[in-house]
């Protein structure tokens, strides 16, 4: 009897379950999405900026700045403070070019302990990571983000795993590769994992920045 309003109620409802299926895919999607960049960032991960950040406005928009007065020692205490850290890894960071033979990158030199592999939740391509033995030699061992490994290297030498025991230049130093990291692709928040060169924090202090100062802690908290 009533034609076009049947025709135009189906339409509707059609129309309504489209856009409902549409809505609900899109916030699977980016639930998704959060849960790989949280898995970038790295599992459980607190993250505890040292000093205060002050905004202020710049020529291209508002900017951030931050004091850095943490230092090692203060880690150690709050590790030994705070029972429901499971691990800690403090770290400093200092943007330096890196340089193989006549082959130049960007990249951001990183002191780091051992612990700082689990806690960002990094997996290698080549060799290892830093350990405890490497802040106590003399000589300053690194660890190379993927795409520095293949800009100063080539594909050919990342594929065959010829990183280990290369000789790098950096700032004043000299570190030799003990491994290459797995690329982790874009994040946010935190420092990009694959323009790191991580090494052991000991040494970053001496070495590079020259500064006992150190730029984040980084947590895993129980669940």
């Amino acid at each position: 009897a009533h034609k076009v309003r049947s025709i135009l109620a189906i339409l509707g409802i059609f129309l309504g379950t489209l856009v409902l299926t549409a809505i609900t895919h899109i916030g699977s999607a980016m639930v998704i999405q959060a849960d790989q960049e949280t898995q970038k960032l790295g599992p459980n991960l607190v993250q505890v900026r040292a000093g205060r950040i002050r905004f202020a406005r710049t020529d291209t928009g508002t900017g951030t700045g931050s004091i850095t007065t943490v230092t090692l020692a203060d880690a150690e205490a709050v590790a030994a403070a705070v029972p429901q850290i499971e691990r800690i890894a403090p770290y400093s960071a200092a943007a330096r070019g890196i340089r193989a033979g006549a082959t130049k990158t960007d990249s951001q030199a990183i002191g780091v302990t051992p612990e700082y592999q689990t806690v960002r939740a990094l997996e290698l391509v080549d060799g290892r990571f830093i350990n405890a033995a490497d802040e106590r030699k003399l000589e300053l061992s690194a660890v190379l983000g993927h795409p520095i490994s293949r800009r100063l290297f080539g594909v050919e030498a990342l594929a065959a795993k010829r990183i280990v025991g290369q000789n790098v230049f950096m700032a004043d130093a000299q570190p030799t590769g003990a491994g290459g990291l797995a690329e982790k692709g874009p994040h946010r928040g935190g420092p990009r994992p694959d323009r790191q060169v991580p090494v052991p924090l000991r040494n970053f202090t001496r070495c590079l920045p020259n500064t006992d100062r150190l730029s984040r802690l980084l947590t895993n908290p129980e669940h």
